[in-house]
Parts: structure tokens; sequence; C-alpha cells
């Protein structure tokens, strides 16, 4: 029951997408043109019934099992926010392109700006600039561009492909 009140919550915040800190939850500034109704909520909970929610760390949900793919979205380790830098610092970063390197059976799709660490991942594709939106943010960190990193071969019809299955 608690899987589809997150669910609708996300999808209630705007760009679906909430955040959880210190202060609690919070979301971002903007119009929010969609929201669930009843016939989306019923689908989505049937969807959900056999659905397992689990908190943990990141590393320990990440398994080398065979029909896995993970989607990845950690803080941008060039990018961060204050309170990002204290959780994924350049260790946790590290951490996670190793273990991305180490898959044999799972795939993944991971997305990030451009490091020295991930840029030794098996492929990558250039998907456009983002703006740096964070109050914090100085001249010289307004734009920077995202990279999809994967496991598998990617060009531009194949992410246009796995995101709208995301």
């Amino acid at each position: 029951v608690k899987g589809i009140y997150t669910y609708f919550l996300m999808n209630s915040c705007i760009n679906s997408m909430f955040r959880v800190g210190p202060n609690g939850m919070n979301q971002s500034f903007g119009n929010r043109l969609y929201v669930l109704d009843e016939n989306s909520f019923n689908h989505i909970n049937q969807k959900l019934l056999n659905t397992e929610i689990v908190n943990k760390d990141y590393f320990d949900l990440l398994i080398d099992k065979e029909d896995f793919i993970y989607y990845i979205d950690p803080p941008y380790y060039e990018t961060p926010s204050p309170g990002y830098l204290k959780i994924f610092d350049i260790n946790e970063h590290k951490k996670l392109i190793n273990v991305l390197k180490s898959f044999k059976k799972s795939k993944y799709v991971y997305s990030d700006v451009l490091t020295q660490y991930n840029n030794e991942l098996q492929y990558k594709l250039e998907i456009g600039n983002f703006p740096n939106i964070s109050p914090n943010r100085n001249k010289n960190s307004l734009e920077r561009t995202e990279y999809i990193f994967s496991n598998i071969e990617l060009n531009n019809e194949t992410f246009e492909t796995s995101y709208r299955l995301f």
C-alpha cells in the first residue's frame, strides 16, 4: 500500500520528481499538468500488487543477474549540491563505476556528466546540455553536458526507445 502512495506522490509532483532531505519532502517549482486519475491509479495498483519496494543502500541492490536491467541516476558527482556531496562523494562515484564495470550478466543504463571514471565505461551517448538550476550555482557551472552510459550499445534510436520504456 505504501508503494502506491509513493507512486501517486511522485506522479503528482513537477516532472514526477520529489526529493527527501533533512527538512522532509519537497519538489521543484513549476506547473504540473498531469494528475493521476482513478483509472490510472487502479491500473498502477494492480501492477504493484506483486512488487516489493525496499529501502536499502544502492550498493546492496546492484546484483549481477541474468535478465536484470538497472536504470541508475545518481547525483552528478561533478555538479553536486552541498547535501549530496556528503553522501555521494568521489569514493561512492568510483564504487558505482567499479560495480557497473564488473557486470557480466546484468544490463545498465546510467546517466551522468562525463568524469575521468565513467569515461571508462563501455558505451556512452551524449544526450544534451542541461542547465544548473541550483541556487548555489556559480557562473562557471550554468550548463553541463549529460551522457547516458551503458553496457548496451547506444545510439539515438535505442536511447529514444529505452527512454519511453522508463
